[in-house]
């Protein structure tokens, strides 16, 4: 134990004198650290403007198909409603008529929704 102690004291008193490595100059940077050696340059701006537009085509997308998804929940909720009125209104004489083709009609045609079908809707 008391090998222990004088070691661990020893230790102390050489790691309190020794000076600290590498020792701090002075607050003043070197000559060749100035703004044109710090700064990012045109790599950094060249990177910059690449994530830019990437975070750009990113947002675009997402938009795009938050919207698709939300028209086809649309389409599929009014379908459904359609096939619940079609189901709780079958043997009835309007459902018949409508099949027919006279009559009411099932659906609403203030709340369709018109889907591009290929490139040439898309105008």
């Amino acid at each position: 134990m008391m090998i222990a102690d004088r070691l661990l004291v020893t230790a102390g008193t050489v790691l309190a004198d020794s000076t600290p490595s590498p020792s701090p100059s002075s607050t003043v940077p070197p000559e060749d650290m100035n703004a044109a050696t710090i700064t990012p340059g045109l790599p950094g701006f060249i990177v910059f403007f690449i994530m830019a537009c990437a975070l750009v085509l990113l947002a675009w997308d997402m938009g795009r198909r938050i919207r698709r998804s939300s028209a086809r929940e649309n389409v599929a909720a009014r379908m459904a409603a359609r096939d619940a009125q079609a189901s709780s209104t079958e043997g009835s004489e309007p459902a018949r008529a409508a099949d027919e083709g006279e009559g009411p009609e099932l659906r609403s045609e203030e709340n369709d929704v018109d889907l591009p079908d290929g490139p040439e809707d898309r105008a």
